[in-house]
C-alpha cells in the first residue's frame, strides 16, 4: 500500500475540487 501515492492523488482531487 503506497500511502504517498494515495496522498498525492487525494491532494490532486482536493485541489481540483477547490479550483472549481
Amino acid at each position: 500500500f503506497h500511502i504517498k501515492f494515495v496522498s498525492i492523488i487525494y491532494d490532486q482531487i482536493l485541489f481540483d475540487f477547490l479550483s472549481m
